[in-house]
């Protein structure tokens, strides 16, 4: 049998041993029959997933390094266009790791789009507590975003989204009541 056909049904039948469609005996059988006892194969795949590993771990540190972009608002010397144009440019950027990340199946969307939703959110309040100055309005636009983030999340079918707008909807409204009282 050709190698390359024996390497596509070994990882076949590794794909139903994982996810449980056959049984963990069926597939011990097949493994065993067509890699004819041999482990080194085994260890040549386990070997190849090793090595793509840091490859996906890449994409989630810089995702998560976009959340840092905010921090240079205090740098920027209150140049509102500058504080902007690098918020517009954070967004855009979080925005395109979301298009990525749908798109390549062992990346999660769901946290490339709670780091798109914290990067808008994080980037307008900045802005806007060094210029409004008024506290009712920031608390009113960190509902409304929490809001937006558990629909978006319900719609979309993003738990994590869902759940991040359930808590900054219960904390703003728990900083709310204190700030009245």
């Amino acid at each position: 049998m050709d190698q390359n056909r024996k390497k596509i049904i070994i990882e076949e039948i590794r794909y139903w041993k994982e996810h449980k469609l056959l049984p963990e005996t069926y597939c011990n059988f097949l493994l065993t029959l067509y890699t004819q006892g041999n482990t080194d194969i085994d260890n040549e795949m386990k070997e190849d997933k090793k090595d793509k590993l840091p490859y996906y771990l890449l994409w989630y540190v810089a995702n998560t390094l976009l959340l840092l972009i905010p921090l240079l608002f205090f740098v920027t010397n209150k140049v509102v266009f500058l504080e902007s144009l690098i918020g517009g440019l954070a967004i855009v950027i979080a925005y395109m790791f979301h298009r990525k990340y749908k798109k390549h199946p062992k990346l999660a969307p769901s946290y490339s789009i709670l780091i798109l939703f914290s990067l808008f959110f994080l980037a307008t309040v900045s802005i806007g507590d060094e210029y409004v100055k008024n506290n009712l309005l920031i608390y009113g636009w960190t509902l409304l975003n929490s809001v937006i983030w558990i629909i978006v999340g319900k719609k979309s079918r993003y738990l994590s989204l869902q759940i991040a707008g359930i808590i900054v909807f219960i904390i703003i409204g728990i900083v709310i009541i204190f700030d009245i009282i």
